[in-house]
């Protein structure tokens, strides 16, 4: 966990909130929002996915305005 926290405050900029919810005594679910381009959040998205310790991982992009 101490990796995720880094990589969010490394991420300040673009990180807008986030949401740790404990589920049981080992497991729980982050929820990270964050403002930047599709690709930037893509990127980090990634980044955050392959830690160790994480297990499903999954970036859910709202539609572009004007569609």
């Amino acid at each position: 966990m101490e990796h995720l926290t880094d990589l969010q405050h490394s991420l300040l900029l673009q990180t807008i909130s986030s949401l740790h919810v404990h589920l049981d005594s080992r497991d729980y679910i982050e929820v990270i929002i964050l403002k930047d381009k599709a690709g930037a959040i893509h990127r980090m998205a990634d980044m955050l996915i392959c830690l160790k310790g994480v297990k499903p991982g999954r970036i859910n992009l709202p539609a572009p305005e004007g569609l």
